[in-house]
C-alpha cells in the first residue's frame, strides 16, 4: 500500500498520516493542514467560521456572495470605508454596511464605524449634530 498521496488543494504529496482518515480503510482528499486553513478561514465575533458558514451567512443576510465580498474588499484596498484601517489590523473582517431600509450594500467597515453608523441611526442631520459638536468643542 502506499504511504503517501497528493492533496487536492495545495498539489503536494504528503504521507497519508498527513491526511484524516475515513471509513473503510479510505482517507480524505486533502491533507489536514489544507483543511484546517478552509475550515477556519473567516472569523467573525472571535470565533472561525468555515467557507461555506460565511458564504450562507453572506447569502441570507446581504444577497452576495463570498466572491462579491471579496471583490468589495479588494475594491476599498483591505481596509474600512470611512476610518482606513486595514482588516489585518482587526480582530474580525470588515461587516458589510447596508441600508437597512432598502437593503442596498454601501461598503465594508470596522465595527467600530459600522457601530457608530448605527447608533447614529443612519441620519445625515445626527452626524452633522455630532459634527458641529465635536467642531463646537474642539
Amino acid at each position: 500500500m502506499c504511504n503517501k498521496r497528493i492533496c487536492k488543494i495545495c498539489k503536494e504529496e504528503k504521507f497519508i498520516d498527513e491526511f484524516y482518515p475515513k471509513k473503510g480503510g479510505y482517507f480524505t482528499h486533502s491533507c489536514k493542514l489544507c483543511l484546517s486553513k478552509k475550515q477556519k478561514s473567516y472569523i467573525k465575533d472571535g470565533e472561525y467560521l468555515s467557507v461555506y458558514q460565511r458564504e450562507r451567512s453572506l447569502r441570507e443576510n446581504y444577497k452576495i456572495t463570498l466572491a462579491e465580498y471579496d471583490e468589495l474588499l479588494y475594491s476599498q484596498d483591505g481596509k474600512c470605508a470611512i476610518c482606513g484601517i486595514h482588516s489585518s489590523e482587526l480582530n474580525r473582517s470588515l461587516a458589510v454596511d447596508h441600508d437597512h431600509r432598502t437593503g442596498k450594500i454601501r461598503g465594508l467597515l470596522c465595527n467600530s464605524c459600522n457601530q457608530g453608523l448605527g447608533y447614529f441611526k443612519d441620519k445625515i442631520s445626527n452626524l452633522e449634530d455630532a459634527l458641529y459638536y465635536l467642531i463646537l468643542h474642539k
